[in-house]
């Protein structure tokens, strides 16, 4: 990981490379009546969308207000002309702000009332707007206008005189472009043709018109979509988007927001290596990837959905989430402080590891593994149904919970002052260790579980430590610390406690169980009870006695291996260090 983020560090050459913007979508109004206003309806954008509408009169008597419709669109008027004897023309630009589906409108008006109509564009993946320019004249349309590299261009053609011929129109950067929408001309009212061409190439000035019809009585007018650069190292907002086994890359070195998009069998990666926010999003057998690397403050979020992936690496301040849904995996990385969250479903799994303070949270659902490790304060807790696994590392002071349901498996490891907890229900195992909590480390550490379940509870510190089973379950509680160790089981079950030092011990048990207590300590209480053809034990050795002194070492909570040991005369109280682990045996 540290390689990764090295390199993701690592500044990038400024070198610029331009991507040529698209068409994601077009369409037109009814482009032989009058009525008024005229809609195009279902217009579905993103945010950094541009639309372009162009609109045309049959005569220059009839004019166009500007459109409306959508949500904070602010339209501009790239060229218009309305020159006597010629049909209107407008080019309108708006950036788009709100992702959405919309209904564009726009109204006639003049003194006259002729034949109009539109023609809208939603281009993607563009800077911005450039150049644009117009052009009247008589035979066949041409405009010249200047373009930089790999832009796109937007054109409209209406003619007065209503040439009947076919329509042709100018190839584009070796490649003829493609039409928005048109109406032939019927050599009565007008003829109007509405084309485009996404990458025009190498800059320099293009040609624009058509071959056919000729003889026309043109008005024509283009605007230019500027391409999108890979690396912009200036303020402001990147975005790349694709569709169909597309991919989206969104490269941003300053501060402001990147966002990529893709569908369908796509990938969309985002990097940010400034301020800001940065999100990714998939779907259909995609990933969706956001880096945020340095220490610039901001939200960084990917989701993908249908076994698809998520992950998030941010190692400033703020917040990382990821998502994913139906066989998926999210992984969410956090080194600085804030939050971060993971979530899958079905047969999912989700990791989190956080490094700073802050809480951690993961949950996955059906057959899933939800996992979470925090290494500094804070709270960490992890959550899996359906025959899941959940597990939670805690390394520092806070809380640790992890829960699972159904044949599942629940475990808590808690290293430093705090609680720790676990749950598991049906055949389940729920566990709880708690160990780096030294002589006066307070807390309280528990498990439960039930139906043919085992609970299990290591103490090293002082506090309160508990386990309770029911159903032909075991329940057993070692406590190295002083304070109070308790275990409990029904049916057929067994407990036991051992308690090593000071304080009380207590097991009980229902039903042929079996219930057992060992005190090794200078005063307190030991009680045993069980009922109903079960049998009950209690054993309490006082101090000063001899005893020996035996070192063990401690893995995840439990005490293993022997080493060799000498007799000794001391005050009878367990010492817990932190490794190995010293322990008081003491003889009767």
């Amino acid at each position: 990981m540290d390689a990764l983020l090295t390199l993701l560090r690592t500044p990038i050459a400024s070198t610029v490379v331009a991507a040529a913007p698209y068409v994601v979508a077009r369409g037109a109004s009814a482009l032989n009546t009058s009525t008024t206003p005229k809609t195009a309806a279902g217009i579905a954008v993103q945010i950094g969308d541009v639309l372009v509408v162009k609109g045309s009169t049959a005569d220059a008597g009839t004019t166009l207000n500007a459109p409306t419709g959508g949500t904070g669109l602010s339209w501009t008027p790239r060229q218009t002309d309305a020159t006597a004897s010629h049909c209107a023309i407008y080019v309108w630009t708006a950036p788009v702000v709100t992702a959405e589906t919309l209904t564009l409108s726009i109204a006639s008006a003049g003194s006259i009332t002729f034949e109009w109509g539109f023609t809208y564009e939603v281009w993607r993946g563009s800077s911005g707007v450039g150049t644009s320019a117009k052009a009247l004249g008589t035979g066949t349309p041409s405009l010249s206008i200047a373009l930089s590299a790999n832009s796109g261009v937007s054109a409209l053609s209406s003619d007065w005189a209503a040439v009947t011929t076919a329509r042709a129109y100018l190839a584009v950067n070796g490649l003829a472009p493609a039409e928005t929408g048109a109406l032939a001309g019927d050599g009565t009212t007008y003829g109007t043709y509405s084309w485009y061409r996404q990458d025009t190439g190498a800059a320099g000035t293009d040609v624009l018109g058509m071959t056919s019809p000729v003889g026309q009585t043109y008005s024509i007018a283009a605007v230019e979509l500027l391409a999108a650069s890979s690396g912009p190292s200036g303020s402001g907002t990147a975005s790349a988007a694709s569709s169909a086994t597309g991919s989206a890359l969104v490269l941003k070195q300053a501060s402001g927001a990147a966002s990529a998009t893709s569908t369908a069998t796509g990938a969309a990666l985002v990097l940010v290596f400034g301020t800001g926010a940065a999100s990714a999003a998939s779907s259909a057998t995609g990933t969706g990837s956001v880096v945020q690397t340095i220490s610039g403050s901001g939200a960084a979020s990917a989701s993908s959905s249908a076994t698809g992936s998520g992950y998030v690496t941010k190692s400033g301040s703020g917040s990382a989430s990821a998502s994913s849904s139906a066989t998926g995996s999210s992984l969410v990385l956090v080194l600085g402080s804030g939050s971060s969250s993971s979530s899958s479903s079905a047969t999912g799994a989700s990791s989190l590891l956080v490094l700073g303070s802050g809480a951690a949270s993961s949950v996955s659902s059906a057959s899933g593994a939800a996992r979470v490790d925090a290494r500094g304060s804070g709270s960490a807790s992890a959550t899996s149904s359906s025959s899941g696994a959940a597990r939670v590392d805690v390394r520092a002071s806070g809380a640790g919970a992890a829960t699972s349901a159904a044949s599942g498996t629940a475990i808590v490891s808690v290293r430093g002052s705090g609680a720790a907890s676990a749950a598991s229900s049906a055949t389940g195992v729920g566990s709880v260790s708690s160990g780096v909590q030294q002589i006066t480390g307070s807390g309280a550490a528990s498990s439960q579980s039930s139906a043919t379940g085992s609970s299990y509870v290591v103490r090293f510190g002082s506090g309160a430590a508990a386990a309770s089973s029911t159903a032909v379950g075991s329940s057993r509680v070692d406590r190295i610390g002083i304070g109070t160790a308790s275990a409990a089981s029904s049916a057929s079950g067994a407990a036991r406690v051992d308690v090593r030092a000071l304080g009380v011990a207590a097991a009980s048990s229902l039903a042929s169980a079996i219930g057992f207590v060992l005190l090794l300590g200078n005063h307190g209480a030991a009680s045993s009870a069980s009922s109903a053809t079960g049998e009950g034990r209690a054993v309490r050795v006082q101090r000063p006695v001899p005893y020996v002194r035996q070192t063990y070492t401690r893995q995840l909570g439990q005490l293993v291996t022997p080493q060799p040991h000498q007799p000794h005369v001391d005050s009878g109280v367990a010492n817990v260090v932190n490794s190995p682990v010293t322990v008081l045996h003491f003889d009767a």
